[in-house]
């Protein structure tokens, strides 16, 4: 909700009152995925030392502080500051740690288990972009991240609150298991790194991240420049999360059941389709198409990956 699904809605409105490009505002986007992808390994670092609470932790902490920093930032150099910190928040408590619990907590079925936490965690997303059209029009785009900055306190409360390591205050990762099963240590995690396999999953789930950021920066703006009104076009956007969120959980269902590379190339194909269709979308319809599409294909690829 804080950071791809609502920064594409909130940056029409901070590009046009701080008179920024829109190509220099686009780049907030780039940098936040790019945040994300330089601290993720940092997680896993953090939860042998502090436990995957306080991981989260950091993370609401992080996003407390980015969130402060953009609703007082009058230069794009203090906002994406802002947003850097926002995309190692999102690292630090989102899907990384996330993930890596649920495979602690429930050793059968967790494929499914992580596709629901996708799928529910996905719904901020869904919700993201009509919901913050509505609060940058009440409150302005200040508003909104002193908002989500409350709300990242009140998150950061609640992680400390109720998330419990499998062993106490100590998370158990995957790599500390592996003394106990023969078939997980047959490989080392530089081993895996360097099959073909994992190069190709890196490449398909790159690819689905860069076209992921790179629809929620511009798509509110590419639709209103065909001709859609900005809430028609946030909508649209929301319907493209919503999908995902779920088909997020159907697809860990059949994970269980199906090879999941299957999933993994007919989340790309559909991808391609609903970019296809996004580049031609000027009415209603096809908009709204597009976003399912995409927002399926989306949901294959993450979960399958």
């Amino acid at each position: 909700f804080a950071t791809f699904a609502s920064l594409g809605v909130v940056l029409v409105t901070m590009a046009r009152e701080m008179i920024w490009s829109m190509t220099a505002a686009v780049f907030s986007f780039s940098l936040l995925g790019l945040a994300c992808g330089l601290s993720s390994t940092l997680p896993t670092m953090a939860m042998k030392y502090v436990g995957g609470r306080g991981s989260m932790a950091i993370g609401a902490a992080l996003f407390f502080f980015g969130c402060l920093l953009a609703s007082v930032s009058h230069s794009l150099l203090v906002f994406d500051i802002s947003i850097a910190m926002l995309g190692a928040g999102y690292t630090f408590a989102g899907n990384i740690p996330g993930v890596i619990l649920i495979a602690q907590w429930f050793e059968c079925g967790s494929a499914r288990l992580v596709g629901i936490y996708m799928m529910r965690g996905a719904l901020g997303a869904a919700a993201a972009p009509p919901t913050v059209e509505f609060v940058v029009h009440q409150l302005g785009w200040r508003g909104h991240w002193q908002v989500l900055a409350g709300i990242a306190v009140i998150v950061g409360a609640i992680c400390l609150t109720f998330i419990r390591d499998r062993d106490g205050n100590t998370a158990v990762l995957p790599e500390q298991s592996t003394q106990d099963s023969p078939a997980r240590s047959a490989w080392t995690p530089r081993q895996a790194v360097l099959t073909p396999q994992f190069v190709v999953l890196t490449a398909a789930l790159v690819f689905t991240m860069t076209a992921v950021t790179t629809i929620n920066s511009i798509m509110v703006t590419h639709l209103v420049k065909l001709g859609s009104t900005p809430a028609i076009a946030a909508w649209a956007l929301g319907v493209l999360s919503f999908t995902g969120t779920l088909l997020k959980g159907v697809a860990g269902h059949l994970c269980e059941t199906k090879a999941p590379k299957t999933f993994v190339v007919t989340g790309l194909l559909f991808q391609a389709v609903g970019c296809t269709l996004l580049v031609v979308a000027t009415d209603s319809l096809i908009q709204f198409a597009a976003a399912i599409v995409f927002g399926a294909g989306w949901a294959f690829a993450l979960v399958g990956g």
